[in-house]
């Protein structure tokens, strides 16, 4: 059985109890990188069982924004919308999704490594790049639905980056934009389900 959280757990006791007590008051620095470091580990324990599906959230994402550029530039042909195309056909097959932006209940039983995942969105991530630059140079029509596909899925990223880091307490605003496990199954993604940017 996996024992990361409850060393985790333990680590953050450690750092509270014995650790801290022990840190010179006048240390204002240290006193300081100390409750950092433990309100990151807090942070951390809290995350830990929904680090897995992070990727696949963001492979989703990564896979709609693909999907909905190479939508927004049907009939076009040239190389980097071709790059993209293989990227998200390779990534689909990865994940035995039937298409892009697959829902969550079409993704494996079996969680595929992370590594495999961060390929997956590495690759996925520099063949949208590429698309989008080369889109620069297309016709104004294209250029835009291409930069509107592109703002709307950057809100639901955005939003899903605010609850992700909402127990931090940086963002005061970050809880009522819903619950973790709203934003991983895909509810209130914002535009990105229905972007009309194609």
């Amino acid at each position: 059985m996996d024992q990361s959280a409850v060393n985790l757990a333990a680590t953050i006791r450690a750092l509270t109890d014995v650790v801290a007590p022990a840190v010179d008051p006048s240390n204002a620095r240290a006193r300081e990188q100390l409750n950092l470091s433990i309100d990151h580990l807090v942070f951390l324990l809290e995350r830990i069982d929904h680090l897995h599906e992070r990727h696949y959230h963001e492979l989703r994402q990564q896979m709609t924004l693909a999907g909905s550029l190479l939508d927004a530039s049907a009939g076009e042909q040239f190389e980097a919308r071709a790059a993209l195309q293989r990227a998200l056909q390779d990534c689909a097959d990865r994940v035995g999704a039937a298409r892009a932006g697959a829902p969550a209940d079409e993704l494996p039983a079996m969680p595929l490594p992370v590594d495999t995942l961060r390929q997956c969105l590495d690759r996925l991530g520099a063949a949208t790049a590429g698309m989008v630059q080369a889109c620069q140079d297309m016709g104004e029509d294209v250029r835009r639905r291409v930069e509107r596909c592109v703002l709307e899925q950057d809100e639901a990223r955005i939003r899903f980056e605010r609850v992700w880091y909402a127990p931090l307490g940086f963002d005061s605003h970050a809880r009522a934009l819903g619950s973790l496990t709203d934003v991983l199954s895909g509810q209130g993604d914002g535009g990105s389900q229905d972007s009309g940017c194609g």
